[in-house]
Formats: C-alpha cells, structure tokens, sequence
C-alpha cells in the first residue's frame, strides 16, 4: 500500500511513492514499477514500515535486519531513502 511507503514524512520514500513520479518510473505491462535495488534489502525496508504502520506510538519498532553479507547495502539505503 502506497500509504505504508509514504508515511515518514519528509523522506525519499514518500517523495518517490507519494504519486509524483509515477510517469517517471519505468514500468512493465502490468504497471509494476522498475527500482534498480537489491530486493533483499528493500524488503526489508518495507516489512519495518509495515511494522511501523501496525506498531502503536508507545512501541518501539526495531530497525530493519538482514544477512550479515547485506548489512552495509541496507545501511545504505536506511540513509538514502530515509
């Protein structure tokens, strides 16, 4: 859901999925879009939003986890995207 990627105000994530550059995106006949990442680590990206979205405010939703050999690459992207 668009709402789970956009809900950090102020960050790259919702610049890039509030709707803004959907003509930008490459997309393929289904309309899925194209992001040229690891898909490791942006799924981990997304299962801590979705964490975030169902986590109350006086919960503390821990940061994403990956393999060790990708922990750098999600570090990475925690600082591009976040």
């Amino acid at each position: 859901r668009r709402g789970v990627l956009c809900q950090v105000k102020g960050t790259r994530f919702e610049a890039l999925f509030s709707g803004r550059w959907d003509k930008k995106f490459l997309q393929d006949s289904s309309d899925r879009i194209f992001l040229d990442v690891n898909g490791d680590c942006f799924q981990a990206i997304v299962d801590y939003l979705n964490e975030l979205a169902i986590s109350s405010e006086d919960e503390r939703t821990k940061m994403p986890t990956i393999s060790d050999e990708y922990k750098y690459l999600l570090s990475q992207y925690m600082v591009l995207f976040g």
